[in-house]
């Protein structure tokens, strides 16, 4: 079986390298994505109930301001990822040595 040497660039080299650094950094975060759903859902489902139950003059006193929240928190639910703190990237030096034969 003949094996054929690959050559690539170092430089060809340095931009995969780093290409697979940059993807490393570029996580989702499934907790915090269920944290933000979860307690956006529990407080549109109290503010629901609240405008179900209460009286018309105590809706009507709030209305501005909840329609208002209630946007929010279905923002909130449809995109929780933007109400995430971003992650510092953490940068990663990578050296690359010729190897010997």
């Amino acid at each position: 079986m003949n094996k054929k040497k690959v050559r690539i660039s170092e430089s060809h080299l340095r931009k995969l390298v780093v290409e697979e650094l940059r993807a490393l950094n570029e996580h989702i975060d499934h907790e915090g994505v269920k944290i933000v759903v979860t307690a956006a859902s529990k407080l549109l489902k109290a503010v629901e109930d609240f405008n179900d139950s209460a009286n018309s003059t105590m809706t009507n006193a709030l209305e501005p301001d909840l329609g208002s929240v209630m946007q929010q928190l279905e923002s909130m639910i449809n995109n929780p990822s933007s109400y995430l703190d971003k992650p510092k990237p953490v940068k990663k030096v990578v050296h690359l040595r010729q190897a010997v034969d």
